[in-house]
């Protein structure tokens, strides 16, 4: 046996270790959240405009949520569940929401983040990146006891 088959040998070797680990990691990444008790986001939506003089404002809320459901999508906007704990909830966007600066106003050149995380027993304030009309959302995350 030549050095190059013995060393082609143990290349695939270490690649098929590698590939069993990613798959071990992989699979204990997907699997759903261990939480004790029942996992609730409220989701207050507002629909506003320069020519409106009171906003529309719809409350959701969404218990037992669980990876990949959608909790909001309109237009271009869509907030996905991409992880939940016991201290969190992850929420993917698809863009054009950013969180509001403390005094409600919004950075419109940032670019919006991908990921929102929301702690638990807390609420987060995010808006479209928009001028004359737009959404606000107030999320909020918690974890109610079972009965």
């Amino acid at each position: 046996m030549n050095a190059s088959k013995k060393t082609r040998g143990i290349l695939i070797g270490l690649f098929v270790i590698i590939l069993g680990a990613l798959a071990v990691v992989i699979g204990y990444l997907s699997q759903p959240a261990n939480i004790d008790g029942t996992p609730v986001v409220v989701l207050t939506t507002s629909y506003w405009s320069d020519i409106e003089t009171k906003p529309n404002e719809y409350t959701n809320e969404f218990t037992d949520i669980k990876k990949g459901d959608v909790i909001y999508e309109y237009a271009h906007y869509k907030l996905t569940v991409k992880r939940i704990s016991e201290d969190a909830v992850i929420l993917r966007s698809s863009g054009g929401l950013i969180e509001a600066n403390p005094d409600g106003t919004i950075n419109l050149n940032d670019k919006g983040p991908k990921t929102f995380t929301i702690p638990v027993n807390s609420e987060m304030k995010i808006s479209s990146q928009s001028m004359d009309g737009g959404v606000s959302l107030t999320i909020s995350y918690r974890i109610e006891e079972k009965e």
